[in-house]
């Protein structure tokens, strides 16, 4: 976590966001890595992440992610994903289209397992006071992707940990881990 932060405050330092997140994920990727070669115990461990970097000053965010993490953006009334999935269906390619047949998706990268990360970073269009971001891992997919609008639609009106407990109503220990950070654009 703490490369991850060094390669962000480096890159804010030079003044530009372009690239920022992607740098400071394969340096965490490296570090992960480097953890399980010098400790047998963690060998084989791996994360997903999505994050924020927001330049107030410029009105500008940027987001990148790998796995299954996400990114949503509520916007007058409109909520839609910021990110995409990277799941792949078994030999069958990157998800998508419909199916006859369930599929096991499975994640195809994560900071600290094969040698290359794919990381994704986009910058996302220009910020409005009252967006609201959701970041959330793969757990909260499954429980609220087909309702997620009516959630963030209502954080105008919530508090933040307001919107939190709505989020996680109802999640029980045994359904999923699910993990969420709401950011409100002031």
């Amino acid at each position: 976590l703490a490369s991850f932060e060094d390669s962000v405050a480096s890159a804010r330092r030079e003044g530009t966001l372009d690239g920022a997140l992607t740098s400071a994920a394969k340096r965490a990727h490296e570090a992960i890595r480097q953890v399980g070669r010098t400790e047998p115990s963690l060998r084989g461990m791996g994360a997903q992440f999505v994050a924020l970097l927001f330049d107030f000053d410029a009105r500008e965010a940027r987001v990148a992610w790998n796995g299954q993490c996400r990114c949503y953006r509520s916007r007058e009334g409109k909520t839609e994903p910021m990110t995409r999935d990277d799941r792949t269906l078994g030999c069958d390619g990157p998800l998508g289209g419909e199916h006859d047949a369930p599929l096991v998706p499975f994640v195809q990268t994560v900071l600290g397992g094969d040698p290359e990360v794919i990381v994704h970073e986009e910058k996302l269009p220009e910020l409005c006071a009252g967006d609201t971001y959701l970041l959330s891992t793969d757990g909260l997919h499954g429980l609220y992707e087909d309702n997620l609008h009516l959630i963030l639609d209502g954080a105008r009106t919530l508090t933040l940990p307001g919107l939190a407990l709505g989020l996680m109503d109802g999640v029980s220990d045994d359904e999923d881990d699910a993990t969420a950070l709401c950011v409100r654009v002031g």
